[in-house]
């Protein structure tokens, strides 16, 4: 009974007590940043992209 109480406590209060889980739960946390850093980059690529076409944009609307 004390570790079918011990596992609901664990899953309710998201704490790793065993070692398999701390190392998931650090990987995880890894990939989250790695995505995360990824996101940002690609947000800013977006934005020059963004502004090449919109200084392009206005290059053609010069020669209508």
């Amino acid at each position: 009974m004390f570790y079918v109480l011990k596992i609901i406590f664990v899953i309710r209060s998201g704490e790793c007590v065993w070692e398999w889980c701390r190392q998931r739960r650090a990987a995880l946390e890894q990939e989250i940043t790695s995505l995360r850093d990824e996101l940002q980059q690609v947000q800013e690529h977006n934005q020059t992209l963004t502004q090449s076409l919109q200084a392009a944009e206005q290059q053609v609307s010069h020669f209508i």
